[in-house]
């Protein structure tokens, strides 16, 4: 063989052991940073999450206070205090002009 034809072989052999060796790293490097990616965006749900909980756990801790006991009475269960009348508005869609239904 030539000399030019070793060295061509040569530089040949070499770029193809780099390729060889390179390529798995080039990959491991892909999926690190794909591994990455999706580290921020679960860290990104984790702290919504804490945000969520924080305000639940504020809203049971105020739902002890009469206040707030007295107004879910109030506003979800339709209650009302002894001393206080309650009026009752009915849809007559339902009835006739006297108030009886048909």
């Amino acid at each position: 063989m030539k000399r030019k034809d070793r060295i061509i072989l040569l530089i040949l052999f070499v770029l193809f052991f780099a390729i060889f060796l390179l390529l798995p790293i080039i990959r491991r490097q892909v999926l690190i940073a794909n591994e990455k990616s999706k580290t921020k965006v679960l860290e990104k749900q984790i702290e919504e999450q804490k945000k969520i909980k924080e305000g639940l756990e504020k809203e049971i801790k105020d739902s002890g206070n009469s206040e707030n006991i007295e107004k879910i009475a109030r506003d979800q269960l339709n209650m009302s205090n002894d001393k206080e009348r309650v009026y009752k508005f009915v849809d007559d869609d339902k009835g006739d002009k006297n108030g009886t239904s048909k």
